[in-house]
């Protein structure tokens, strides 16, 4: 597992979480009254022996600065390595500081992902309610030889979201895009592995196009040019929080034991 490196976007802050996400990045929102949801992701990166991670922020981070510290929660302090906070540091101008898609933030901190020593790179989001077994996720990816391993869920999610339409195979033929039902594919977590050459190579194609987004350009772009995408499935609670619904909904949820006994 230390030839992984986790790349966490906590950049988020959708204008449907209202007042919650006013001064604060998503992936900082309390949760359960004494987590942060993206203690979920940094629980999942520990849990997989994982030694080193990176989160990509936008605005609105300070209180996730706060509760991150130096990484000593997740046995990510180390003199070297460990967690490093990315703050929006290679944005241009013209950007104005607001990332249009997961691929403009992921170009802004290039020559982090860049430079780091690792082979492999598992995207992960800071605002996933869930407890993904990334251990598992590793071990599916490394055997199978896939260029890309998705995490994915059965079932219709309460939101807009991604799905993944499998060959049969335990790969996937189809991508598609902001959908709002289950009558085909599984659902994405957006949680993804992949080599770190791999995805240096769909920011470079990204920033020539000046494409924004992972799903509806580099993932389908992936696809089109043959890229193997492999579905690994959660089987347990999973829900992304983009809004006060959402938020709503999920603390709601913890009133089932299941759910409870499946988070934590």
């Amino acid at each position: 597992m230390n030839n992984v490196h986790a790349l966490i976007y906590a950049y988020h802050a959708y204008p449907a979480l209202g007042d919650l996400g006013a001064h604060r990045t998503g992936a900082a929102l309390p949760f359960c009254a004494r987590y942060r949801l993206i203690d979920f992701a940094l629980s999942g990166v520990m849990n997989a022996g994982i030694r080193n991670a990176g989160v990509i922020m936008q605005r609105g981070y300070q209180s996730l600065m706060e509760h991150l510290s130096s990484g000593r929660t997740w046995h990510l302090a180390r003199a070297a390595g460990g967690l490093h906070l990315l703050p929006p540091f290679g944005l241009s101008d013209a950007s104005k500081g607001v990332y249009g898609g997961c691929m403009d933030a992921l170009d802004a901190v290039y020559t982090y992902p860049e430079e780091i020593r690792e082979d492999y790179v598992l995207l992960t989001r800071g605002d996933l309610c869930a407890n993904l077994d990334m251990r598992a996720l590793i071990e599916a990816h490394m055997e199978s030889g896939a260029d890309i391993t998705a995490v994915c869920k059965e079932g219709a999610l309460p939101y807009v979201h991604h799905r993944l339409v499998p060959d049969g195979t335990g790969f996937a033929e189809q991508l598609l895009c902001l959908q709002d039902s289950d009558e085909r594919g599984v659902a994405v977590m957006e949680t993804y592995i992949l080599r770190k050459e791999r995805l240096l190579e769909l920011v470079r194609w990204s920033r020539e196009g000046g494409r924004l987004h992972f799903h509806r350009d580099a993932l389908s772009h992936a696809m089109a040019q043959g890229w193997k995408v492999q579905i690994f499935m959660h089987t347990g609670y999973g829900m992304l929080i983009t809004g006060v619904r959402d938020y709503y909904r999920a603390n709601l949820d913890m009133l089932d034991r299941e759910n409870r006994q499946s988070l934590f």
